[in-house]
């Protein structure tokens, strides 16, 4: 029996960067939004998740998650909460286009008061999300300035609190 063999061409090369990203996380504006239960002695938490990239097989893969925590503080008289506390991870940024990479997420959430002996959940007052790849395309800035809007979890608020960080990577 006589087989044709098909050259097929090999995969296109996945082309990686790796960065080392800095992320400092300065303050919340809460803006009028009362996140803090009356009476409460404890302050305002917040929580990172370094998730890093989706794969389409992340059912069969585990990828650790890291987890960061701000220390509790309580908000200022003029509705602010100065945290300024910064965080380091390593990421691994995959090119699909030139120039473009597939979503490296950085998860925030808003926790009043962490109980570390409670056997029972915190309950999230906010949550929002950063992607990182979508600074990595822009060469000639290494540091940004964000205001990321804090979407508020059980109830629609008239204004969002924002949540300023500064965001510095280098690549090598």
């Amino acid at each position: 029996m006589v087989v044709k063999m098909m050259r097929w061409r090999p995969w296109p090369p996945l082309v990686s960067k790796k960065y080392e990203v800095r992320l400092v996380v300065k303050t919340l504006t809460l803006q009028g939004c009362d996140l803090v239960r009356p009476g409460a002695d404890k302050g305002l938490v917040l929580q990172i998740k370094w998730k890093g990239p989706k794969l389409t097989l992340s059912s069969l893969r585990r990828n650790a998650i890291a987890r960061n925590f701000t220390r509790e503080a309580q908000p200022q008289p003029n509705d602010v909460v100065f945290w300024d506390e910064e965080f380091h991870t390593l990421c691994t940024l995959s090119a699909y286009k030139d120039n473009a990479f597939h979503p490296w997420e950085i998860a925030f959430s808003l926790f009043n008061g962490l109980n570390q002996r409670s056997k029972t959940k915190v309950p999230v007052v906010g949550t929002a999300t950063l992607n990182l790849a979508e600074f990595a395309s822009v060469v000639d800035q290494k540091d940004f300035d964000l205001n990321i809007p804090i979407t508020v979890s059980g109830g629609a608020a008239e204004s969002s609190p924002l949540l300023s960080v500064r965001v510095s990577s280098t690549g090598f």
